[in-house]
């Protein structure tokens, strides 16, 4: 969009300069030696086809044209100097051997226009040359004539625009202006919003043209400076979005939107075509639910006065309460300081040959929009004259002094470098304060000293008709501040009026932005991890309850009660970890409670794995170590030695995480730009502890899944060796999917990060008390119901070995098997029943009982005459054939009832 928009006014100036080469052959102007100056002026009649709205007056009155007002000042500027009247300009005395004067018969009046190319079109129409242009009072045209100037070499003063191309000695070198430049604009609208205490959060929108993209490189550069937050958002120029009946396009409904999204609730508005962009921008604000009354916008460009005659309601809903910052004239305030402005009141005491004058020199057809027959007492009548008149008046004052000032320089005939160098010497009190130029500097070239003006800042509001209703039409405006030039509050606004806000009030809305989102836990969220927590709870506490009540059932005596007990309290502290999570400033907690709660979660985490996984390994330990056939009691003490160093050492590294470096709370801001943050614990270094942490509880890991491997061969009634390695895929799947998306989502959402930490510790429980505790419960109703499955190798009956201390030995196959442990060698035994044989053998041989909740009794051990009779002392194995096979087996397994 910025190359379209430069290709578009570089096409202009193309055009233009190829025009003015056919036309005039580069011709040199020239006040030549009579001293006559024929000038030509361009002010706004018409915009677009229609006559320009009155700033001042209602539409419709016959005296209401926006341009007529400038051609009157212009007039009165050329008859000032004309006759050296300084009531206006007092320097005017000083001239007075000048031999310049406006060739008044000669000068013309033009209708620029606003947004098109007919001042530039009516110029090069034009058989003669003028000595000099005044005009316009838009970028567009003002832009053209700058660009004839320059290939005419002819002055030209602009009494009104913005582009910086027009102050540039690059782009437009016979060019001067005498209004501020739109740097010192963007200043002074910022100085404003200072002035009420908006000094951040402030959101610019704008144009992607030429112009507005300058006014935001300005404006930016300014709240930069400041240190003041803000964002700009750019749209589309409205002539390249496709809408009907004004509509707004995608782009002005997107940049509100991204206004709304911020939340920031102050606004500047730069504006190009103010007629063609603020009815849309008007409509998407009411879209989104900007206007409101809760937001305070600004507008910095020029705006057109049809905008404030209208009576759409939308674009009256925008624009109330709203402030446009713009450099004025004495006549707008003098009656706040009690001053005289002789320029208005020449304007007012005007005789009936200047207003004959004027209407006859008016360049609009009668008939034709913009026309204007001005009655003999058309300002005596009026309250103040149009916003811009002074600066036409004093753009036409700098010609003719600038003149005066060249011909003291070089003599007559002056050409036009002669003449734009003495404008840009001029230096007089005029109709808009004190004027004179910078110089020096090549990107200011000619425009006027910012010091020297003085500027308004203009309150827009509906006009109250007199019978007390308010009218739908923003109409008239209030200056509610000023900022004099060349006196003691230069620089400073003063306030001459009570500023009306949007929302009626006379302060400005309370909140800079909307509250920013803080990513609170939702209650519903919240709820819901207690919900999971609870769910842990009940499950571990039904376990403990379960195995207690059937503690003398052979299911829960060959499963060790002991370790179960242990394993329900190993997941109910890991589930407590996700109530270390549930709460944050919402409800009530404060950052030293939250820190606290953060230091938790190490202890939590790292108690509850290794508990649950120290709690199986010494369980399958124990079952390994009795299965040995080992000559001493196997107590839990005995396989318990493990768990106590590995959890020793954990303490001590979570005590020192504590002491030196604990977890804290912290609530980090997501974007600066909306506010938003989220909340969450901060960990200085966690690596010195992190890293020794996790290598600690990968050992009860690791030691378990040996344990369970080397137990896979054990019936299910006292190893859950399978279920173990099921519990470890489950487990490591979680673990891989759950963790990074829960780092992800750490910074990002609140909710979405405690749904991940809610369901992650909630999982890795659930699964390992369900993994170990279901099986129990289907052998125990197994057991209840008789039904057989498909038995193991060792510790089960039916052919192999079964050791137990149960009171009988499990009858129909009860316990669950998975294969033959292949590093072990067998010892078959065929065609004969042996069981009653090894049996009264080992019923004689030992009385050793167990002292635990495994072998409590006897060891019996039963051998068939179709599988294997082992007995395993320090791995050897032995084999029998035959004959002799009943009689090792025998043996076999009198060695291992004397071992137990």
């Amino acid at each position: 969009m910025l190359h379209h928009a430069k290709l578009r006014y570089s096409s202009v100036i193309i055009l233009l300069l190829s025009c003015c080469l056919i036309h005039v052959q580069f011709a040199v102007a020239e006040i030549n030696e009579s001293g006559l100056c024929a000038l030509y002026t361009f002010v706004p009649f018409t915009n677009n086809g229609t006559s320009a709205t009155s700033f001042l007056h209602r539409g419709g009155d016959a005296s209401s044209n926006f341009g007529f007002d400038h051609m009157a000042a212009a007039l009165l500027a050329m008859q000032h100097f004309n006759d050296r009247n300084s009531t206006v300009v007092p320097e005017l005395a000083n001239y007075s051997d000048c031999s310049v004067y406006f060739d008044l018969n000669n000068s013309k009046f033009f209708d620029s226009g606003t947004r098109n190319h007919q001042a530039a079109q009516a110029l090069v129409a034009q058989e003669d040359q003028p000595c000099a242009i005044a005009g316009a009072y838009n970028d567009m045209p003002s832009l053209d004539l700058g660009a004839q100037a320059t290939a005419n070499q002819y002055a030209h003063v602009v009494y009104q625009a913005y582009n910086l191309r027009l102050s540039s000695a690059k782009f437009e070198p016979f060019t001067s202006q005498v209004y501020p430049s739109m740097n010192e604009l963007a200043s002074r609208t910022i100085d404003y919003l200072v002035e009420w205490n908006r000094t951040n959060f402030t959101a610019v929108l704008y144009p992607t043209t030429d112009l507005g993209i300058q006014q935001r490189e300005l404006l930016a550069l300014e709240l930069l400076q400041r240190n003041m937050m803000y964002q700009t958002i750019g749209y589309l120029d409205a002539d390249t979005i496709f809408s009907i009946n004004d509509q707004p396009g995608n782009e002005e409904l997107v940049a509100m939107q991204l206004v709304k999204d911020r939340g920031f609730r102050t606004i500047i508005i730069a504006v190009d075509d103010s007629l063609a962009e603020v009815p849309r921008l008007a409509r998407a604000a009411d879209q989104v639910g900007l206007n409101n009354g809760e937001y305070f916008y600004i507008f910095f460009g020029l705006m057109d006065p049809e905008l404030l005659n209208t009576s759409d309601p939308q674009i009256v809903k925008l624009l109330y309460g709203s402030v446009w910052i713009n450099a004025i004239e004495l006549f707008l305030y003098r009656n706040f300081f009690n001053l005289t402005d002789p320029f208005a009141e020449a304007l007012e005491t005007a005789d009936i040959d200047f207003i004959e004058r004027l209407n006859d020199m008016n360049p609009i057809s009668r008939g034709e929009a913009g026309y204007i027959s001005a009655p003999p007492k058309i300002f005596h009548d009026r309250f103040r004259v149009e916003i811009g008149s002074g600066f036409m008046y004093d753009a036409v004052m700098s010609i003719g002094i600038g003149a005066c000032l060249a011909q003291q320089e070089s003599g007559l005939p002056l050409d036009g470098v002669a003449h734009q160098n003495g404008i840009r010497d001029s230096n007089f009190s005029g109709a808009s304060g004190h004027v004179e130029f910078s110089k020096g500097n090549p990107f200011a070239a000619g425009i006027r000293n910012s010091t020297t003006v003085s500027w308004g800042a203009l309150n827009l509001l509906p006009n109250e008709e007199t019978n007390g209703d308010v009218d739908t039409s923003i109409e008239h405006f209030t200056v509610a501040a000023i900022m004099p030039a060349a006196t003691d509050m230069e620089n400073q606004w003063v306030p001459v009026a009570n500023f009306t806000f949007a929302d009626g009030r006379n302060v400005p809305p309370t909140l800079l932005r909307d509250m920013p989102d803080q990513n609170y836990l939702s209650p519903e969220l919240r709820g819901l991890s207690i919900f999971l927590v609870a769910t842990v709870y009940i499950s571990s506490m039904f376990t403990v309850v379960w195995v207690f009540l059937h503690r003398s059932h052979r299911v829960v005596k060959a499963a060790q009660p002991m370790f179960l007990y242990i394993l329900a309290f190993g997941t109910s502290v890991l589930g407590s970890t996700i109530l270390c999570f549930i709460n944050d400033e919402s409800y009530g907690w404060s950052a030293e409670q939250l820190g606290k709660a953060c230091i938790s979660v190490p202890w939590l985490i790292t108690w509850g794995l290794m508990i649950i996984y120290l709690a199986l390994f010494s369980k399958l330990w124990r079952v390994q170590k009795v299965l040995q056939f080992s000559r001493r009691e196997i107590k839990i003490l005995d396989v318990l030695w493990p768990a106590v160093l590995l959890m020793s050492a954990a303490l001590v590294v979570l005590t020192c995480w504590t002491v030196l470096d604990a977890p804290y709370w912290v609530r980090v801001e997501l974007d600066p730009i909306s506010g938003a943050s989220i909340g969450r614990c901060q960990m200085n270094d966690m690596v010195p502890y992190v890293v020794p942490l996790a290598l600690i509880m990968f050992i009860p890991t690791v030691l378990t899944g040996y344990m369970a491997w080397k137990t896979k061969d054990v019936d299910d009634a006292y190893t859950e060796s399978w279920w173990i390695f099921i519990l470890f895929c489950v487990q490591a799947e979680i673990l891989v999917v759950g963790a990074p998306l829960v780092a992800i989502l750490r910074n990002v959402s609140t909710n979405g990060k405690i749904m991940g930490y809610a369901i992650l510790f909630w999982i890795l429980p659930i699964t390992a008390l369900s993994l170990v505790m279901v099986p129990k419960y289907m052998a125990y109703w197994r057991a209840e119901n008789n039904v057989t499955i498909t038995p193991k190798i060792r510790g089960r009956h039916g052919g192999n070995v079964y050791v137990s201390g149960l009171g009988t030995a499990p009858s129909g196959h009860e316990f669950s098997s998975k294969g033959n442990n292949d590093s072990q060698q067998q010892s078959m035994v065929e065609g004969q029943d042996v069981s009653a044989d090894v049996s009264g053998i080992l019923a004689s041989k030992s009385n050793i009982g167990f002292n635990d909740a495994l072998l409590d009794s006897q060891g019996t051990a039963i051998a068939s005459n179709t599988t294997t009779a082992r007995a395993t002392t320090s791995d050897t194995t032995i084999e029998a054939s035959n004959g002799e096979r009943l009689q090792n087996a025998t043996n076999d397994a009198e060695d291992g009832a004397s071992n137990v």
